[in-house]
């Protein structure tokens, strides 16, 4: 459903750079959920919301970081003339962008934002008894792309 969220939050972007924040997305999703749950929006046993709402801050800013200063050497070598080196700079930047979005969308999906527990892989993801299919993403699409163009909220959480 990631890439779907992309494409309804962008429909303005080119299909490469949606490509690139895709690619950002699906890098996200290999991080070992056992030591990265709050990249998924989902913390540990023994955890807690608030500190995987901390760690997922912190996981954006860091991400949204690099975003832009990619973006900015991106500019730097395109007003040298280096529009080869910028264009790799950019895609670079695009999913960095697509990594900081990954928790985000995972944060409205009905089997994310809780305590992870492995029993429930099988909802995740493509499984064959999945929750968080294409047939359910259109349910909560519209929040979904709210909080994809408001990622200050999870940069700063007192932000609303």
């Amino acid at each position: 459903a990631h890439n779907y969220f992309i494409d309804q939050a962008f429909p303005g972007l080119s299909a490469t750079v949606r490509g690139y924040i895709k690619e950002g997305s699906f890098q996200a999703d290999l991080y070992n959920q056992l030591a990265n749950d709050h990249i998924h929006s989902m913390w540990p046993s023994g955890g807690s919301a608030e500190s995987m709402q901390r760690a997922r801050s912190e996981y954006v800013a860091e991400k949204m970081r690099g975003f832009s200063e990619l973006m900015a050497q991106a500019n730097d070598y395109r007003a040298r003339g280096a529009s080869g080196l910028a264009d790799g700079l950019e895609g670079r930047a695009w999913t960095e962008y697509g990594k900081a979005l990954h928790p985000i969308m995972d944060s409205t999906s009905p089997v994310h934002n809780q305590k992870w527990d492995l029993r429930d892989a099988k909802h995740h993801g493509n499984n064959s008894q999945t929750r968080e299919d294409m047939s359910a993403a259109p349910a909560y699409r519209d929040e979904t792309v709210r909080r994809m163009g408001n990622i200050p909220q999870y940069v700063f959480p007192s932000v609303q």
